[in-house]
């Protein structure tokens, strides 16, 4: 798999932990952890996401949650599982 493929594994359990809000606070930091952790299986490295990205970050979850998340929620899809890509 490309790093773009593996990076696109990464983020898609990033924003799968962000939507099912585990925890009362700390979810985002719970889904950078696991990004990252998928990220370092997958043979990357880390990626620090950075306070001057931090408007692309949480855009890119809303959208996330509002276009593949919700959608899927609403009609009752259960959502697919990641399957790591070596």
């Amino acid at each position: 798999a490309s790093i773009l493929e593996k990076d696109a594994i990464a983020w898609r359990a990033h924003d799968e932990v962000l939507c099912a809000q585990f925890f009362k606070g700390y979810n985002d930091r719970t889904g950078r952890l696991v990004y990252n952790h998928v990220r370092t299986l997958l043979g990357l490295d880390t990626h620090v996401v950075r306070f001057e990205k931090s408007v692309e970050y949480f855009d890119h979850f809303e959208h996330y949650q509002n276009t593949v998340y919700l959608p899927n929620l609403l009609k009752g899809t259960p959502v697919q599982r990641i399957e790591a890509v070596a």
